[in-house]
């Protein structure tokens, strides 16, 4: 994914435009300018002692800007490079700077909006952003923006395809109704069945005992009777033999 920018990805944050402090009038000879001014023990007269105050201040602005830049990007963001002006007591000072900071998206949608976020911060960590801060800033939220709908795409596709696995089927697999009337059947829970088939082999033995009972009576009623028979036919010849 592009970072939609007409620069490199390799963007460059600034502590503004390099500008160097005016020197004083030349020097003259003998403890003097050319304009009489006195100078002091190390040389300098009150218009160069001015101006090295000026560009020390100047160095330490410019070096606190980079180094919040640099801080703030962590691991994405460069060393900081200076450009420098020679005062008039003979040293550099910085009067200008850049940190380089990496603004190429990951193969991850994600990692690109976490990284994104790290180089917006970058590039507003100081506290007076340059104009080519803001750009750099506008450039990472254009790339997270963009990682972020990719993001969202793929979270969209796992739901749908998570949507289709589940069709037809509810919370507890329960058989579920569909759109048509007809009727969906879950999953058989192995322990219903076994259950199921129990509660039919008894209601079968109940539904057959009550023909197995009724030979068992007609047999004992056969018994009764014969038994019965027999005793009358006993009972008459025990009374002609009386």
């Amino acid at each position: 994914m592009p970072c939609g920018c007409a620069d490199a990805c390799a963007h460059v944050l600034k502590s503004g435009t390099s500008s160097s402090v005016s020197p004083s009038s030349s020097s003259g000879v003998n403890g003097q300018s050319k304009d009489g001014e006195k100078r002091d023990a190390s040389g300098l007269t009150e218009a160069e002692r001015d101006q090295v105050k000026e560009l020390k201040k100047r160095d330490t602005e410019v070096r606190n800007h980079e180094r919040a830049h640099q801080a703030a990007g962590g691991q994405y963001a460069g060393s900081p490079s200076y450009t420098y002006q020679t005062g008039p007591d003979g040293r550099r000072y910085a009067i200008g700077g850049e940190v380089s900071i990496d603004i190429s998206p990951e193969r991850d949608p994600a990692a690109t909006i976490a990284k994104m976020e790290r180089v917006r911060s970058a590039a507003t960590a100081p506290a007076e952003p340059s104009p080519q801060d803001y750009k750099v800033a506008a450039a990472a939220d254009k790339a997270r923006m963009e990682a972020q709908r990719e993001l969202n795409a793929q979270s969209l596709e796992k739901l749908r395809g998570g949507g289709e696995a589940e069709e037809g089927r509810s919370p507890d697999g329960e058989a579920r109704s569909s759109g048509d009337g007809r009727v969906q059947a879950g999953p058989a829970e192995p322990g219903r069945e076994r259950n199921e088939r129990q509660d039919g082999q008894q209601a079968g033995q109940q539904d057959d005992f009550p023909e197995w009972n009724g030979g068992l009576v007609a047999s004992a009623a056969r018994a009764y009777r014969d038994a019965s028979a027999l005793g009358w036919a006993a009972g008459g010849l025990v009374g002609i033999s009386a």
